[in-house]
């Protein structure tokens, strides 16, 4: 189940840059990222309303910043690996 709905995700960070039928997949990748950081914590806890509010607040976050990091560089592209690969440094 992902952290974050739309309606939870337009109230506080304003409209989605994807449609409504494409968030859920975004916010599922999203939260998928979530729990393998976190090493399935928040699954082991009993899931999100398990969580202290502050948590839950701190975990809705960072699945909207994955969401709009997945809009930034495309989806596919992050889960293929190949995004970045056009530039170099120094």
């Amino acid at each position: 189940m992902a952290y974050i709905t739309y309606e939870q995700y337009a109230t506080n960070y304003g409209t989605p840059p994807i449609s409504e039928d494409q968030f859920p997949v975004y916010a599922g990748f999203a939260s998928d990222l979530i729990d393998s950081v976190t090493f399935y914590r928040i699954v082991e806890a009993g899931g999100l309303a398990a969580l202290p509010p502050a948590i839950q607040a701190a975990v809705t976050k960072a699945t909207a910043a994955q969401i709009m990091y997945f809009c930034e560089y495309g989806l596919e592209a992050v889960m293929a690996g190949t995004f970045g690969t056009g530039f170099s440094v120094g």
